[in-house]
């Protein structure tokens, strides 16, 4: 049978703490044991109140701290495997023409979509910077107030906010979304609360209210991120079906797809468009279940155990989990 988290108690049932626990530990087994997802890094959407700060201190964009925080932290989960970056910035470099060099165009559906079918991925990660409100208490503190221009800022605290989202490669749907928000003040201990010749990303930046902050914030959205990676489906595709005990997928001993995998094959039709051309979803029909047999580090070989034989272009797919406790 295909593999699933155990049954929930009854609705209105309390969960006892001990069975709550019981449930937290299996469900992170189950995720560590489902294929990993493959996922491209896109880009990060900076705050454009927060420009001229940036500008005038010298420092370079935020995006990539966080963007460099919540990868890693999604690696280490074993759920997840990154697309090379340097791949993915050759993707990007291609999509990008001169009339449009915006970050913004790499928020949109169909461009989400084309830079994942390039690399790939199943999913890529955007993200943006939704507050970035710092301290300005101290007469050292490197910070003018003049050059906040509209930025919201604080005497006693620094504030950042951080959303990020895993975006489906193909249709340009939101798979899981997650936001992230800390308040740091400056009377925490331990903090330095200057920032004269602090430069972005540095171990004086981290100690700073402004730089605690982000951190704490990328830490949240991670974590909140982290915990519906099993509410999304894994999928493959199928590269070729030559005979019933030779299906051969494109997910292999790098996804931790692993033999005795069970996967159920649902038949893809027509992709279905909206107005603007951009892919909606597809017309799909159940088509049994395969059971791998073999692995490659790219590629898996499995059997028909159920259905008729799948086709190339067919999905395997290993439905979500349950997310509720």
């Amino acid at each position: 049978p295909l593999r699933s988290s155990p049954p929930a108690p009854p609705t209105g049932t309390p969960t006892p703490p001990a069975a709550a626990a019981e449930t937290a530990r299996s469900r992170l087994e189950t995720a560590v044991n489902r294929p990993k997802l493959r996922v491209a890094i896109g880009p990060f959407q900076e705050l454009e109140a927060a420009r001229g700060l940036m500008d005038k201190k010298g420092w370079p964009p935020v995006g990539p701290l966080i963007t460099e925080q919540v990868t890693t932290g999604l690696v280490q989960t074993g759920r997840v495997t990154v697309v090379e970056r340097a791949q993915l910035d050759r993707v990007i470099g291609n999509l990008q023409t001169e009339k449009e060099s915006d970050t913004a165009r790499f928020f949109d559906q169909k461009t989400t979509a084309d830079i994942g079918k390039f690399v790939g991925a199943q999913a890529v990660l955007v993200g943006s910077l939704t507050q970035f409100e710092p301290d300005v208490a101290g007469g050292d503190a490197g910070l003018e107030v003049g050059w906040l221009g509209g930025m919201k800022y604080h005497q006693d605290r620094a504030v950042v906010g951080v959303e990020i989202r895993l975006v489906d490669q193909e249709t340009g749907k939101v798979l899981a979304a997650a936001n992230g928000e800390s308040e740091v003040r400056t009377d925490e201990a331990g903090l330095s609360l200057g920032y004269q010749d602090v430069k972005l990303g540095s171990g004086a930046w981290s100690r700073t209210p402004l730089g605690t902050a982000t951190r704490r914030a990328g830490e949240a959205a991670l974590a909140a991120l982290t915990a519906k990676l099993v509410t999304i489906p894994w999928e493959a595709g199928v590269l070729n079906a030559k005979a019933p005990d030779k299906v051969f997928i494109d997910a292999g001993a790098e996804l931790g797809v692993k033999p005795g995998d069970r996967f159920v094959v649902v038949h893809r039709g027509d992709a279905i468009t909206g107005p603007d051309g951009a892919v909606m979803g597809y017309d799909e029909t159940p088509g049994g279940a395969v059971e791998v047999v073999s692995v490659q580090p790219k590629m898996a070989i499995g059997k028909l155990v159920e259905g008729e034989l799948p086709k190339t272009g067919d999905r395997v797919r290993l439905p979500a989990e349950d997310a509720t406790p």
